[in-house]
């Protein structure tokens, strides 16, 4: 793998990173949204809106973008002028993350605040709020279809079903995770999930078993992971905290 575009802009760390179509964010501990052009392959401007840490970036398709901070609030931005269409008040503390459904009509935050909520984007309210009793909620995801979310904890990944939250499978380790995703195949779906023990797992949903597992090949821990998918192809990038990313074809 060979990097095509390298641009330092943030003055401190960069926390999250986010990419629809031709256009990429970043956003770090310096407070602002960093955005670039992957096409022309250079940085077009700047969102100054949080007045806190940057804490996610989540795009739908290419034509809007979400964004979350420390400060409690998430922004819709529309990606044609970059206007800030709306913002979503209600988490008592910092937004951990945030993600979209996959029809782009709601999204999924949770926070701090040991609470997860859901935003209705068409009509730029809130639909509902859970609550978690724990706030070392970490990242949350959708499934391709949409009728599953995932939250992961410190230890734990706990998916549920969008339509009856009160129907969920666990799943846990001894040891942190750090990171997942969901993945298809042949129409059911799985988790993966990269580890502090530097391992990556793979999860039956429905039986709650780990049906894989394998070293990374690194001598330190799996940050994060990322799953590409096309109709033939499903491939899992790690990223492990000696800088080196592998890509493994599942």
């Amino acid at each position: 793998l060979d990097p095509i575009f390298i641009y330092p802009s943030h003055i401190s760390y960069i926390k999250c990173i986010g990419i629809g179509g031709h256009h990429m964010a970043s956003g770090g501990t310096d407070e602002v949204i960093k955005l670039y052009d992957l096409k022309k392959r250079k940085e077009v401007g700047t969102l100054l809106h949080h007045s806190g840490t940057i804490t996610c970036l989540a795009f739908y398709q290419k034509t809007h973008m979400l964004s979350s901070g420390e400060d409690g609030e998430i922004c819709l931005w529309r990606t044609k002028d970059w206007e800030k269409l709306t913002s979503f008040k209600g988490h008592k503390s910092g937004v951990t993350w945030v993600a979209i459904h996959p029809s782009g009509k709601l999204a999924l935050s949770i926070s701090t605040d040991k609470t997860l909520r859901c935003w209705n984007l068409v009509e730029g309210k809130a639909a509902y709020t859970l609550k978690l009793y724990r706030k070392d909620a970490l990242r949350i995801f959708w499934n391709k279809t949409g009728n599953l979310y995932g939250i992961m904890f410190d230890r734990e990944v706990i998916v549920y079903d969008a339509a009856n939250p009160n129907k969920s499978h666990s799943f846990s380790h001894k040891g942190r995770i750090n990171d997942f995703r969901f993945i298809q195949h042949e129409g059911k779906d799985y988790i993966v999930t990269g580890n502090e023990d530097k391992k990556v797992r793979i999860y039956n949903i429905e039986t709650e078993k780990c049906i894989a597992q394998w070293d990374n090949g690194s001598e330190t821990r799996i940050k994060c992971i990322d799953v590409l998918e096309n109709e033939n192809t499903t491939l899992l990038c790690t990223c492990s905290s000696d800088g080196i990313i592998n890509v493994w074809d599942l």
